[in-house]
């Protein structure tokens, strides 16, 4: 029971970390399209939180929201948390996405934290504001951490433009992610193909700050990397299948939502 609890209060960091690898969209997307993900989280074959991604493609402009709840037993141990996000993003002329502004709300029973994250020209990081029950706080992530970082919404993004093109077995791509209370660097590495046609993806997260020994998947410094197994669709605009967790204690599973 204690670990099932610790897995459902950590599901608002698995939510913020996983989306990373979860759908894509080509460089080329149509200006003006939309696209709305659903996705599950099952521990031991109970579902334990429901995930929403909406992208809207604009020109070069990109938003993205995020939404993640607990559901079923989760809410009962861990009580009704919920997460919001919100991103909008520039993809430049070189076809990298850039963050232009960040803003995240987590609601929990007890607390309502607020952070919102401003950029400048190129995505370089100029305003961090952190409030905890509306009262403004400082991150508790080193300034020297925070710089060169992007939010995780922007990391997603990027996760999408990657998949987006051709890739060969070993390719890795690595973006170092910053949301205001926590820092983390994630690791994409192009596996292999299947006979279905399928692509396969390793997905790690080295927490750098912010983070807890024992805190679901994510590796700590100097530990080896954790690898999450992510199955994707062939394609252009390749789509997560499944999210796996192969050294879960317990089955661990992301799906899409019916």
């Amino acid at each position: 029971m204690t670990d099932f609890t610790r897995r459902s209060a950590a599901t608002g960091l698995g939510a913020l970390l996983l989306p990373f690898v979860i759908g894509g969209r080509s460089a080329g997307a149509a200006a003006g399209s939309r696209q709305v993900l659903d996705y599950r989280m099952l521990v031991a074959n109970v579902e334990i939180a429901r995930f929403q991604i909406v992208s809207r493609v604009s020109g070069n402009e990109w938003i993205v929201r995020l939404s993640i709840r607990n559901t079923g037993v989760a809410s009962w141990l861990a009580g009704n948390a919920t997460t919001f996000m919100s991103s909008r993003i520039h993809v430049d002329g070189r076809g990298r996405a850039q963050p232009v502004r960040f803003e995240a709300r987590y609601e929990k029973p007890d607390r309502t934290r607020e952070t919102t994250l401003i950029y400048e020209a190129k995505g370089k990081l100029s305003a961090v504001e952190v409030r905890n029950n509306g009262k403004e706080r400082t991150s508790d992530v080193p300034v020297d951490q925070q710089r060169g970082t992007v939010d995780p919404l922007t990391a997603y993004a990027r996760i999408q433009l990657w998949l987006g093109a051709s890739r060969s077995v070993g390719d890795e791509i690595v973006v170092p992610v910053f949301e205001g209370r926590k820092r983390g660097d994630l690791r994409v590495r192009y596996a292999a193909g299947t006979n279905r046609g399928e692509r396969l993806l390793l997905a790690s997260i080295q927490g750098l700050s912010g983070f807890d020994d024992g805190d679901v998947l994510v590796s700590m410094p100097g530990e080896s990397p954790r690898w999450l197994e992510v199955r994707v669709s062939a394609g252009a605009e390749p789509m997560v299948l499944s999210v796996v967790d192969p050294h879960a204690p317990v089955p661990t599973l992301i799906e899409p939502a019916d």
